[in-house]
């Protein structure tokens, strides 16, 4: 994984436990305060480091706990030691110590004095830090202990891809995906480890995403990595999903890979749709893709359809291809003769005259 790829990630968990960071040192003292087993005079100056740390303030910070280490002392219960090493933690985290700050939650976790929710948040943090250094197997001995959410899941995912266990990595990527389906970063890690536990990204069901997308932005960064991964099917569900806006963005380029895709995955009928929102979208080149409607009507056997289009083509002006159309049609009907004559009229158009050719030497063993 590159460092870039690394800081999307990461960037994600810190995005994931914004909140809950926000209220956790306060319910932290105040449980311990409420079960008596920390002093007033120590949740007083504990609040106080507290505040003095997240003022970035850290000889302050420094100060008031060795104030209660000078003047406490022999006083200070086991877990008022273990809430003093955590602010020393926390302390040497910002200094970028962070061999002192795993010694110190190292500490909390084997004395196991703090509630079950605190020791979950240090386990997290240990692994944080184990991750950082690149010691992933430390790593994921605290993060099996904890309980999965947001942070822990992108953790996990990053631990298992250092290790090269892809099919863990998978799994935990899946996770991180369902809850933020419109990451383009994360799509682009889900789909790399696809391709390493042998899943095909042209197998892979974007049916339930779908829903997800619903901003304008997403429709090219979404279209080009599709089309990096040759997911072509995927591609096409996805136009069709923002037809509305993707109409004005993309080219008839686009447009007709799109039509191409249905036709190839033989999904005529998604095909006939998405070409008559086009028709009904679009003011240029509307008649290329009329003619491909009349091609996709003829296959699925609506053959009065077909006509009428190419009856209201051609009241202007004559097209050699509406009378190979037209041949076709009649040529299924069985009506050969009439077929023939299509394909004969056919001839006199220079644009049509090879195709003439080669339906008349298709049709005339049926006629002899």
């Amino acid at each position: 994984m590159t460092e870039m790829e690394k800081h999307h990630i990461v960037t994600h968990i810190k995005k994931c436990s914004n909140l809950k960071k926000a209220l956790f040192f306060i319910i932290f003292l105040t449980i311990f305060l409420k079960s008596f087993e920390v002093s007033e005079d120590i949740f007083a100056q504990l609040t106080e480091t507290h505040l003095l740390i997240k003022e970035k303030r850290l000889l302050k910070a420094r100060e008031s706990l060795d104030y209660m280490l000078e003047w406490f002392g022999d006083e200070l219960n086991p877990l008022e030691k273990d809430l003093i090493r955590y602010f020393q933690g926390e302390i040497y985290l910002l200094e970028g110590k962070p061999s002192l700050a795993i010694s110190n939650f190292t500490a909390i976790l084997t004395s196991n004095l703090l509630d079950k929710a605190s020791l979950e948040e240090i386990k997290t943090k240990l692994a944080k830090l184990y991750l950082a250094s690149g010691n992933s197997r430390f790593a994921l001995q605290f993060l099996d202990s904890t309980n999965q959410d947001s942070k822990t899941i992108a953790m996990r995912y990053i631990a298992y891809k250092e290790l090269n266990d892809f099919p863990k990595a998978y799994q935990n990527i899946v996770l991180m995906l369902e809850k933020n389906a419109q990451n383009l970063t994360l799509w682009k890690e889900y789909l790399d480890v696809s391709v390493q536990v042998g899943i095909k990204p042209k197998t892979i069901s974007i049916d339930k995403f779908l829903l997800e997308f619903h901003k304008k932005d997403d429709f090219i960064k979404f279209y080009q990595l599709f089309k990096l991964y040759d997911m072509e099917y995927q591609l096409a569900l996805f136009i069709d999903k923002f037809f509305k806006f993707a109409i004005e963005q993309i080219d008839n380029q686009m447009i007709d890979e799109v039509i191409g895709i249905y036709l190839k995955l033989m999904e005529l009928n998604k095909a006939k749709n998405f070409i008559i929102l086009i028709l009904h979208s679009k003011k240029d080149h509307v008649l290329k893709y009329r003619f491909k409607l009349v091609d996709i009507y003829i296959k699925i056997g609506e053959f009065e359809e077909a006509l009428d289009i190419l009856n209201d083509i051609e009241k202007n002006r004559s097209f050699g291809k509406a009378h190979i159309y037209r041949g076709q049609i009649l040529f299924l009907q069985g009506r050969y003769f009439e077929a023939r004559e299509e394909f004969f009229q056919a001839l006199r158009f220079q644009t049509s005259k090879h195709d003439g050719v080669q339906k008349l030497n298709m049709i005339q063993k049926f006629l002899d």
